[in-house]
């Protein structure tokens, strides 16, 4: 009986105070350029403030001597109970969601075994480089009065007789 209630406490749920964060470089030809992983501590326990993480996408727009854009970010957030973990096991459910607006963003209790993977995905694609178009103008070149007059001559009596 002893052994079941420190397995209960083992995987009972807790608050979320740390997550990984993993940013994912990627260059302009869609290929994994670097992987940096660090973690952090939530301003308030279970969520990531606005802006927090406004901070954390700004924080490598600038890598490498290379700009960067943030394209996608996604949450990695197990939040099983303990008396679905055998169905969890049958059926397994994906806990990866894709993050479309920038807010607060909340994490669900999870056991302390599986915290470590709890996860901020940050995935930024490399700008490409913007050359200037040059303009070109166009300008319609206007005759001058005088070949004007000569290329336009009317049939008049005057102007037959100059021949």
């Amino acid at each position: 009986m002893n052994e079941n209630q420190d397995f209960d406490k083992f995987l009972k749920n807790d608050n979320i105070t740390k997550i990984n964060i993993e940013y994912i470089f990627i260059d302009i030809n869609k290929n994994i350029e670097n992987v940096i992983n660090e973690t952090i501590e939530l301003e308030k326990i279970n969520i990531l403030k606005k802006e927090h993480l406004i901070k954390l996408l700004k924080k490598y727009l600038k890598y490498n001597n290379k700009n960067y854009n943030p394209s996608s970010i996604l949450k990695y957030n197990i939040d099983i109970k303990l008396e679905n973990i055998k169905q969890f096991i049958k059926y397994p459910i994906d806990f990866l969601v894709v993050i479309n607006e920038i807010k607060d963003k909340k994490w669900e209790k999870c056991c302390k075994y599986l915290n470590s993977l709890n996860k901020l995905y940050l995935i930024l694609n490399e700008q490409k480089i913007n050359i200037k178009k040059i303009k070109f103008t166009k300008t319609k070149k206007k005759a001058n009065n005088k070949n004007e007059k000569n290329i336009k001559c009317k049939k008049t009596k005057k102007n037959n007789n100059i021949k």
